[in-house]
């Protein structure tokens, strides 16, 4: 399939460009599917699917500024709908179906990963999750950090807006994804790992999973 001649907020000299092009082919799984993308920020990998011409895509974000952006970006696409609002909020009161869920540079902005796991698995039901992560070298490391305004909590969004609340996110390794998605039924048949995403420091893995066959005897 054809890359894509023009993505939101990505330039012909972008350094994003060798990352873009190198997962592309990974979005052929959205081909004749309808998909849902948690946090697409600009639309980047919006566009990787768009170019495999799904059946339609939902797209949540809470941002309200990017949700702007990605109004004037998609505003006429019939295929692309657009909704404000946190996916802890939103999956819980809406069990739509999806038969792909793309979670990329989000699920580590979570201080509660495996619980966003476990509403998309759980509440979309999707056959096919691509989930892109920062890249550890180190086998089975997790971690626990804190980070101001990367993290992304539904008490702060939602519900209590002056609850206090831990602000410490977890660092899963490659190893406990993996784990943690079998218990969900899924298994991983897909995984490119050490991605440069840009100029930044921090390397990236795509994985993508499928949910096991019914008849699977594991």
């Amino acid at each position: 399939m054809i890359f894509p001649n023009k993505i939101p907020g990505v330039t012909p000299k972008s350094e994003l460009l060798p990352y873009l092009k190198m997962t592309h082919p990974y979005f052929s799984v959205v081909k004749d599917k309808t998909v849902l993308e948690i946090g697409p920020q600009f639309g980047w990998h919006t566009e990787l699917s768009l170019s495999y011409n799904p059946k339609s895509i939902t797209l949540i974000e809470n941002d309200i500024n990017v949700i702007e952006l990605l109004n004037k970006t998609y505003n006429g696409n019939n295929k692309v709908t657009i909704i404000q609002d946190d996916i802890y909020h939103h999956l819980p009161i809406n069990n739509t179906s999806y038969d792909v869920v793309v979670c990329c540079g989000v699920l580590y902005h979570f201080h509660s990963p495996f619980y966003l796991l476990e509403l998309i698995a759980n509440q979309c039901d999707p056959e096919t999750i691509i989930i892109e992560y920062p890249y550890s070298p180190i086998k089975n490391l997790n971690t626990v950090s804190f980070g101001e305004e990367q993290i992304n909590v539904l008490a702060e969004r939602w519900v209590n807006k002056g609850w206090k609340s831990i602000r410490l996110k977890i660092g899963i390794s490659g190893d406990l994804l993996k784990t943690a998605m079998e218990h969900l039924g899924y298994e991983l048949i897909e995984l490119s790992e050490n991605i440069q995403k840009g100029t930044t420091t921090v390397k990236v893995s795509l994985y993508i999973f499928k949910k096991y066959d019914t008849n699977n005897t594991r």
